[in-house]
């Protein structure tokens, strides 16, 4: 594929994330060079009319409308969870390269089946944990790989808010088909991926998880986890449905520890020396995303999430709602063949 040519990507899905991803593009003032989104599909088309107007989008009357352009070199999913692999797979059978936003799928056995379609057909497979992109995480990473870093023995976890205040039973996110575990599809998955990145492979989980606020739904409010890693190394996380906005992690060393408060810093300390902190600037690590999973395409750049991650956290995802089904049990994460 020429490597310098500007690709096009159909979306399906216009919710709000969806036209999140839209306009992280499609920006008039500054379009990006890498892809740019031509085409949708929503089920509702009147209520993304004037969307698709104002952001040049050619709206399909079906998702196999969308398959069948040869124009489209790509698709972005932003759709319910329970229908990623099956629109995976057919995607992949078009031959053209799939971009997924998080949860990948809900359960391992969908995962491979999704990726032994797309390597089949030989199409690049991504998946929107868009908080690798965060340069705070990036230098997280880069401390905790240090020699002076030490052994990394533990590591903590949250990502909270308000998003159940605004789900209702007629919402497929407020479904507990979609959500099994509380706020781990919307918010707690993309802090085990950022543990997996960090420290490896989960090999267990222990999840408790309680409504306590969100009566009117059907769904979990307050859920936590504790894990254990392949590496040795332990953890816990924490994720809530009904609070203001919260996100930290915290990485300990045998000579250091370093922690994200919210998105946007970095804290560090080593052994007998004072914390230094690190702050910075908003991206928008949505254009940073999609752009880098086009040039991966290009192959111009490699994309942050590798099979085993995605997989990994698949399992993971899956495991924990299978422990807070049995009351809280241990469960031991499906292993996988390597791809």
């Amino acid at each position: 594929m020429d490597n310098s040519r500007t690709l096009n990507a159909g979306i399906v899905g216009l919710g709000r994330w969806g036209q999140k991803l839209v306009k992280s593009i499609n920006q008039n003032l500054s379009k990006s060079n890498s892809l740019n989104f031509t085409h949708a599909f929503s089920r509702t088309f009147e209520k993304v009319k004037s969307f698709c107007s104002e952001y040049n989008l050619n709206h399909c009357n079906s998702f196999d409308e969308l398959l069948s352009n040869d124009n489209i070199d790509l698709i972005v999913l932003a759709t319910p969870h329970s229908i990623h692999a099956e629109q995976i797979i057919k995607t992949a059978e078009s031959k053209k390269h799939v971009f997924v936003e998080k949860p990948f799928t809900l359960t391992l056995d969908e995962a491979i089946k999704s990726i032994k379609a797309c390597k089949k057909f030989n199409v690049k497979v991504g998946v929107g944990f868009n908080r690798r992109f965060l340069p705070s995480f990036q230098l997280m990473k880069q401390i905790s790989l240090n020699d002076n870093f030490g052994e990394k023995i533990h590591i903590e976890g949250n990502f909270s808010g308000p998003f159940g205040y605004d789900y209702s039973k007629n919402m497929w996110r407020g479904s507990l088909e979609e959500n099994p575990t509380g706020g781990m599809a919307a918010m707690g998955i993309h802090v085990i991926d950022a543990m997996i990145n960090l420290l490896g492979p989960i090999k267990a989980v222990q999840c408790i998880s309680k409504q306590q606020v969100l009566k009117h739904l059907d769904i979990d409010d307050t859920s936590s986890i504790q894990l254990w890693f392949s590496s040795g190394a332990t953890g816990y996380l924490s994720t809530l449905m009904a609070t203001a906005p919260f996100w930290r992690i915290q990485l300990y060393g045998t000579k250091a520890w370093v922690t994200m408060n919210g998105q946007n810093e970095t804290v560090s300390n080593l052994l007998n020396e004072t914390p230094k902190t690190k702050i910075f600037k908003n991206v928008n690590i949505e254009r940073l995303e999609l752009e880098c999973f086009a040039d991966n395409i290009n192959g111009k750049a490699e994309f942050p999430v590798s099979i085993s991650e995605i997989l990994n956290g698949v399992s993971t995802f899956e495991s924990i709602a299978k422990s807070n089904n049995k009351g809280g049990q241990k469960i031991f994460v499906k292993d996988f063949e390597k791809f």
